[in-house]
């Protein structure tokens, strides 16, 4: 009997002690996001193959918060040494002017081409600057870079951007090729540049803000910073910048912006996936595609990211590839659902602070939050297809100014710019909502 009535006590214990159902909000600010823009690296070429060039330029670069657009300088620009060919840049350039209509005053991010060695086949840069193996089944060779003539190809660039009016404000020098661009070649190009740059030959073309490597994944950019400190390379960068297709895990994230912060530069994505894309010919992609790519957002801000640049936001005309804004040669742009999510993303984190979110008893769901003032956005994504039900959303810091809370929500079956309604708070410091089964929701409100 003493036995039974021990156990009944232990269980009502722990019954007392489960962690009920919450999500939970901390209004204090954390980091600052310090960049928000768009890609056009890849797919400028092909803005003005729609029959709405400029309104897809405004889809993205007006009604968005985009503030920066990445472009590239490519090869084809001087592929034999001395004799330069910048009409290749003549179609670029009308999409650039597009993006300026759209964002008076926008900043262009420069990187180079290269899925010449993507492909396997190609140098990356012209045979005159870049002497050795690696794309053609020989050896990269770091010191086969000729800094001075690719520093001389980069101010002719920087020089034909400006007189066009349409400056380049970052640049990375190198891209997902650090086999060949390590950071000694970094470094010494940067500053063959900067020298160059000072000289009357250029004179009033702005040096740029560097960052790189603009690596091909989160890994080796980590111990690409770590190279740059221990060389003392540091003071050449604004920033450092990752891709994610090594499919780091929180961990690998948490790692390179740690190795970033001791150097108080920006640690940046500058090519981060906007949940739009798949091989579907302009047919909606699963929506376990943007579940999954907001749910890295939470992993990559959590850890301290301060912005990215969302990669081709329109078609690039490339085999059945879907964007956000999706068409055909000859044909007119529309948006898809990963464009109206992107939307209502960047236009909330623009210019915004990130806070500390944490969720209980609630598997499969993640959560993150910013903050612009008085305003607050929280995101809440459920993968899993269980829904919750009355879940309280509390916060921590300072009460909600007003009764009402606006909540957007997608899944695979609302209309693609997704549905808003208001939900009504149940105190000064929380509100009470189901979180629907494989759904993405965000809630708007302000803070005293």
């Amino acid at each position: 009997m003493k036995k039974l009535l021990l156990v009944i006590v232990l269980a009502a214990l722990g019954a007392s002690q489960s962690v009920a159902q919450a999500i939970n909000v901390n209004l204090t600010p954390r980091q600052p996001l310090t960049l928000m823009g768009g890609d056009m690296e890849r797919s400028a070429g092909f803005l003005p193959h729609a029959t709405n060039p400029q309104q897809i330029a405004d889809w993205v670069y007006k009604d968005i918060a985009f503030t920066t657009c990445r472009v590239s300088f490519d090869k084809q620009q001087e592929l034999i040494e001395g004799v330069p060919h910048f009409d290749f840049y003549k179609t670029p350039l009308a999409s650039m002017k597009m993006v300026q209509t759209a964002r008076p005053g926008v900043k262009f991010w420069a990187t180079p081409k290269t899925d010449y060695d993507g492909f396997g086949t190609e140098n990356n840069l012209p045979d005159w600057i870049y002497t050795g193996g690696g794309y053609d089944g020989g050896k990269y060779d770091p010191t086969k870079v000729n800094v001075a003539k690719f520093a001389r190809f980069l101010a002719d660039y920087l020089q034909h951007m400006h007189k066009n009016g349409v400056p380049i404000t970052y640049l990375s020098v190198a891209k997902e090729w650090k086999q060949v661009f390590d950071a000694e070649r970094e470094a010494a190009t940067i500053d063959a540049l900067t020298a160059l740059l000072a000289t009357p030959a250029y004179q009033g073309v702005p040096v740029p803000l560097f960052s790189g490597p603009a690596g091909w994944g989160v890994v080796g950019t980590t111990f690409f910073v770590e190279d740059v400190k221990a060389k003392g390379f540091t003071n050449r960068y604004h920033g450092f910048c990752a891709h994610d297709y090594d499919k780091p895990t929180e961990d690998k994230w948490r790692a390179f912006i740690a190795a970033v912060a001791p150097t108080g530069l920006e640690p940046w994505n500058e090519e981060s996936d906007a949940g739009s894309g798949g091989p579907t010919a302009g047919v909606e992609p699963d929506f376990t595609i943007p579940l999954k790519a907001y749910e890295k957002r939470c992993q990559w801000y959590r850890q301290g990211l301060r912005g990215e640049l969302f990669f081709e936001n329109w078609s690039r005309g490339i085999n059945k590839e879907t964007r956000g804004v999706y068409f055909t040669k000859g044909g007119t742009g529309t948006r898809l659902r990963g464009h109206y999510i992107m939307q209502h993303f960047a236009n909330h984190a623009a210019d915004s602070h990130y806070l500390a979110s944490t969720t209980s008893d609630l598997p499969g769901v993640d959560t993150m939050a910013f903050r612009r003032g008085q305003e607050i956005i929280l995101w809440v994504l459920n993968l899993s297809g269980t829904p919750y039900a009355n879940v309280p959303i509390t916060l921590t810091g300072a009460p909600l100014a007003k009764p009402a809370i606006a909540r957007h929500q997608w899944t695979a079956s609302t209309p693609l710019p997704g549905v808003e309604t208001n939900i009504n708070r149940t105190s000064p410091t929380q509100f009470v909502d189901t979180i629907e089964g494989s759904v993405i929701q965000a809630y708007i409100f302000t803070v005293d």
